[in-house]
């Protein structure tokens, strides 16, 4: 119908809040590695295609303020692990195999959300809230 429905941007607020636990092995870890993969599974086909895990690694690396490395070397070889094509299960099984290390600090809000919302409300100063990965 082209709407959000509430438990889909409540799950989104959560997923983003610099407070929720990224522990791959809980709810709120899967919940997080899940709006990480929609993010970045960009032409929406269910899986995520070389190019795309590039732009992961390159978000990774910025945010680790590492030395840009050839993410798209590093994608391939990742990719290429994988018989199946890498969707949801690949990527979830690279992340807990630390094959695909510092998922942790994509798509998080600068800070929560909620508590934002409720300091302005009580006449604090507006919060600068940035998602997504840089760039």
């Amino acid at each position: 119908d082209g709407y959000l429905a509430e438990t889909d941007f409540l799950g989104g607020v959560l997923a983003v809040s610099p407070f929720t636990p990224h522990k791959l092995e809980t709810p709120s870890g899967q919940l997080r590695m899940q709006f990480i993969f929609l993010y970045y599974d960009a032409n929406r086909n269910g899986r995520l295609e070389v190019e795309e895990v590039a732009k992961m690694i390159e978000h990774i690396q910025q945010l680790r303020g590492q030395p840009h490395s050839d993410a798209m070397v590093d994608a391939t070889a990742l990719v290429s692990l994988y018989t199946e094509p890498f969707g949801f299960a690949a990527f979830h099984d690279a992340a807990q195999k630390r094959m695909l290390n510092g998922t942790s600090p994509l798509l998080r809000t600068q800070q929560d959300l909620l508590e934002a919302i409720r300091q302005q409300r009580q006449g604090g100063a507006p919060a600068a809230a940035g998602a997504g990965g840089p760039g």
